[in-house]
This record gives structure tokens, sequence and C-alpha cells, in this order.
């Protein structure tokens, strides 16, 4: 983060901890609640939750890492491998959100489905040789650098508003989501697709502020709440507990 003040950034760490930590827990709820009900769709999703919370925890703690030390050769090569993996597993999480539409509708893969499935390979791919360039001791390798990150970004992106867009298209066709009280929980999902597709947009953005601190800061700011808030309401109406609560009242005997 280029020129922004240590204030700010110990801003962006904070929201950014508070913000993995509730994906990762997301994830690690939703598993658990796949895993009792035997619902593979929505195991696919918790896998998803939890590997986007986790690569964005290693990408903040090597950002950390470069402020902690920032003259330390294990920490740049720390911050530059854990950017990688943080657009690749990113990447896997909104895949995982196009596959967990397919699969809760019981459709078989079609081809954008399997093309998809590539992004997240292609993206590591990308991310990680883009990374190993950064880091040969050459000045002439920063153009390449830079087109590496930017390509695997945009798979990221693609990636992300397919899987928004699948959502989306779900709930306005009353597919999504299912069982007791889904009309109340429709809603919910809407907003939840609406504020992942606008973070998926800042994410697109934020390359082109990133010699702007002030801009930087709004936008990451911005990202971290949109994507944390998506988390929140696409997972409360996806996992809504199978009570009988919402049941329609049974007639006595």
């Amino acid at each position: 983060m280029p020129g922004m003040s240590l204030g700010l950034r110990l801003i962006i760490y904070g929201l950014g901890i508070v913000y993995e930590a509730t994906m990762i827990g997301i994830g690690t709820a939703a598993y658990l609640t796949a895993k009792a009900e035997g619902n593979r769709s929505l195991r696919v999703l918790g896998l998803g939750f939890l590997l986007i919370g986790i690569g964005d925890l290693m990408h903040t703690l090597g950002h950390v890492a470069m402020d902690v030390a920032p003259f330390l050769r294990l920490a740049y090569v720390f911050e530059v491998f854990s950017t990688a993996l943080s657009i690749t597993l990113a990447t896997a999480f909104f895949t995982t959100v196009r596959l967990y539409v397919n699969l809760a509708r019981k459709e078989d893969l079609g081809p954008l489905d399997k093309a998809l499935l590539c992004f997240p390979i292609a993206t590591a791919v990308l991310a990680f040789v883009g990374a190993g360039v950064r880091l040969l001791p050459v000045f002439c390798t920063l153009m390449l650098y830079m087109a590496l990150l930017a390509s695997s970004v945009i798979l990221m992106v693609i990636a992300g508003y397919v899987g928004c867009l699948s959502l989306l298209r779900a709930v306005r066709m009353g597919l999504l989501p299912t069982g007791p009280g889904a009309d109340r929980r429709r809603g919910r999902l809407a907003w939840g697709s609406v504020l992942m597709a606008l973070a998926v947009t800042f994410v697109l953005i934020h390359p082109f502020v990133v010699h702007a601190p002030l801009a930087m800061f709004v936008i990451t700011v911005l990202k971290i709440l949109t994507l944390m808030s998506s988390g929140l309401l696409v997972s409360s109406s996806l996992m809504a507990p199978r009570g009988s609560s919402l049941s329609a009242p049974q007639p006595s005997k």
C-alpha cells in the first residue's frame, strides 16, 4: 500500500481481520451444517468461504509482515506469495458459488461450468508464476509481473461476476433458497448477491488506485465491508435452521 499512512493501514488491517474471521466462521458453520444434513451443495459453498477467508488472512499477514520488517527479504517473499494465494483462493470461492447453484438445483455441469472449473488452476499458475517473476533479481521483469498479475485478477473478476449473477438469477426465478421460510430468505439472498457483485467491482477498481492512498483506502474499506455483508446475507439465507417454527401447525387430534 504505497504512500498510505500507518494509521489508515492499521484500520484496514483491523477491518480485514474481522472480515476474514467472519468468512472463516461462515465457512466452518456451513461445512459442519452441510455435513450433519448430508447437503453436498452447502458443503462446497462452505469450503469456498473457508478458502477465501484463509487466503485473505494470509494476504493481510503479508502486508503486516512488510510493515513490521520492511527490509527483511523473507517478509517481502511472504507478501508476494500471500498475494498470489489470496487471488487464487478468491477465484476458487467464486467458482464454488456457481457450483453451489448447480448442485442445489441438481443440474448437470454445462460448458460454462466446466470452463469455470479451470479458472482457479489458471489463476494459480498466473499468480504464482508472476510472484516468482517479481522475485527475480533483475529490473526488466516488472511489466511481465504486472501482466501476469492483471491476468489472474481478471480471471478472478470473471469468476466473481458469473457466481454472483448465477445466484441472482436463481433468486429471480424463485429456485433459491428452498425450504421453510424461503420467501422471507429470498430477499436476503438477492441483496447478498448484489453486494457480492459490488465487492467484485471494487476488486476490479483496486489496481487503478494503488498510487492514490486515500482512494485506495476508501476502495479497500468498501470492498471489505461489502464482501463481509454479502457473506453474512448469503449464509443466513442458505443456512436457515430446519425447525418446526416455520412449518404449518399440525391439527390437534
